[in-house]
């Protein structure tokens, strides 16, 4: 009996700023091209903008200074006093296909900045894409790696 290859459905994102990474569809909670950015005074990054997204407003991360063409806002499941986060984008998400064979050959230590907030990956394409927890993305870990590779690098 030979049984099917699993499948998931991913938002495939690219970053502004960054590099391309997944993220699972139930935990995308939108995408908004037209957006308003409010800069927190005295903030510093990666957590120094807020995004106006359905009369709130939702932490943005920012990587860089560089335009973003839209947000995709993302649920958080396990973080006291958020429910979201937004991830500014360079282009809109691309809705991707990926099955187990996709996960063979996939390297965290090629995601660099995204490795503590991936859950998972796959390479495709031979590019290898981590695939983001949400509520990685505020933790400690993922803010302090951010903060050492862009001052670091």
């Amino acid at each position: 009996m030979s049984s099917s290859p699993i499948t998931l459905n991913a938002w495939r994102v690219d970053v502004a700023g960054g590099t391309p990474v997944l993220v699972s569809v139930h935990t995308a909670a939108g995408y908004e091209e037209s957006i308003s950015v409010c800069t927190i005074p005295g903030s510093k990054p990666p957590w120094r903008c807020l995004v106006a997204w359905q009369r709130d407003w939702i932490p943005l991360l920012t990587l860089e200074d560089v335009p973003c063409n839209g947000v995709l806002v993302l649920n958080l499941y396990h973080t006291p006093g958020m429910s979201r986060v937004a991830l500014p984008l360079s282009a809109p998400p691309q809705l991707v296909e990926l099955d187990d064979a996709d996960c063979e050959h996939f390297d965290l230590g090629q995601c660099g900045l995204w490795s503590p907030a991936a859950i998972s990956g796959v390479c495709v394409e031979g590019e290898c894409l981590p695939i983001i927890d949400p509520d990685r993305l505020v933790g400690v870990t993922f803010v302090s790696r951010w903060r050492c590779d862009s001052v670091c690098t």
